[in-house]
Parts: structure tokens; sequence; C-alpha cells
């Protein structure tokens, strides 16, 4: 069916550090808020393209939950004009406490979906495609409104998300349905454009206790 990322393992870790094919490097969990879900369906996309609408179909509690990243740091080689380099592995939308006992790939809901869960073969996934560089986390709800404002709600949060920038990601929580709490969540989406999949962490009740997004940058 498919094979799950090696670094899921270390999603709850606070830093650790790992060989990977890239060389020596930490991979740290960074904090970005808490996002409100208000119906606790899940979208994950780019949200600056916009092209997968359809949440998950694992749904949460209505709530706030943290957003971490899981940022992979990698020190200069020595070598002239190489400062290091810094990028987003994983994005993390935290439910519990709990850590998972087992993972499950997040399937959206949909026709499409479904068919291209029945096709995949050993080391496939379902995942969502960015063309901005850009992933992000939310609400049904917000995702709805997005397609009626995402011209300009994209002219909106450029310039904040650029002014976020850190040496070499970027990220943002912002709001869009005008709300008390931020209910968008979005960043870089690792080193490039792709096609990246998500997983649900399952704690030992088979309860969902963490969402992740896998942006596929370390080999190991």
């Amino acid at each position: 069916m498919f094979k799950e990322g090696t670094l899921l393992k270390y999603t709850h870790e606070e830093e650790v550090r790992l060989i990977c094919k890239q060389g020596d490097f930490v991979l740290a969990r960074q904090y970005l808020g808490d996002i409100h879900l208000p119906t606790g369906r899940i979208v994950a996309n780019d949200p600056l393209a916009h092209f997968e609408t359809e949440p998950f179909n694992v749904s949460v509690m209505p709530g706030n939950y943290p957003v971490y990243l899981s940022v992979a740091h990698f020190p200069p080689s020595g070598k002239d004009d190489d400062e290091g380099d810094s990028f987003v592995a994983q994005a993390i939308l935290q439910f519990n406490s709990k850590r998972p006992t087992k993972w499950e790939m997040a399937v959206p809901t949909g026709e499409q979906a479904a068919a291209e869960l029945a096709n995949l073969e050993e080391g496939d996934y379902i995942g969502y495609v960015t063309d901005s560089a850009t992933g992000g986390f939310m609400d049904k709800a917000v995702s709805d409104r997005l397609e009626e404002i995402i011209e300009e709600f994209y002219g909106k949060i450029q310039g904040d998300f650029i002014m976020a920038y850190v040496p070499s990601y970027s990220f943002l929580l912002t709001n869009v349905l005008g709300g008390e709490y931020d209910d968008f969540a979005c960043f870089t989406s690792g080193r490039e454009d792709g096609c990246f999949p998500s997983y649900f962490g399952l704690d030992e009740d088979g309860q969902p206790c963490c969402l992740v997004t896998d942006f596929c940058t370390i080999d190991f």
C-alpha cells in the first residue's frame, strides 16, 4: 500500500540529532501557535494554489489545536559560501499529548481519493500537490471561504508570509473567518514543490492524536 516516512518516529521529539544521506543534521520542533477548527473537518493543501479542498475522512472535535514544524537544520560544511541550510521537514497538527502507537495515511473524502486509494501500489501514497512551495492546515469551513476570496486573500497575506521568512523557510498563522482565533496555518513545503503525504498518528485506543505532513526532504 504505502511506506511510512522514517521521520514520523521523531515527530514528538523537541530536538534530535540524526544522520541521513545528505549528512548530519538536527531536527528541531518549533511551535507556531494554535489553530481553530470550527467543524473539526481538516483540509491540508497548498493554500495559495488551493487545489485540494476535500477534508480528510477522519475528523476531530471542534476546537483549538497547536501547530508545530519539524525543522531540519544542516550545519555549514566548511566549503566556501556554504552557510548551512534549514527547511521544514514536517508540519504537525497536535490533538492531544499522547504519542502515536500506529500511523495511518490521511485520505481525503471524495470519489477521486477513493479511486486513487484502490489503485495504490507498494511505496505509493496519496498526498497534496504544491505550486507555491507552500503547505497548510485549515478547517473545511475555512477552505470553503478561501474558494470565494482566494485572490483577495493571497494579496493580503503575501507580505506577512514574506516578512516571517527565516533562512530558509516561512510560516504564518492568521484569521480567515473573522472570529476570535487564528484559523489558517501555512508554511514552506520543504525544499521545493511536490506531492506530499499526510499521516494520522493513532494512540493506544486507536484515536487520532496528531496529523503530520511529510515534505519528503530527508533521504535515509
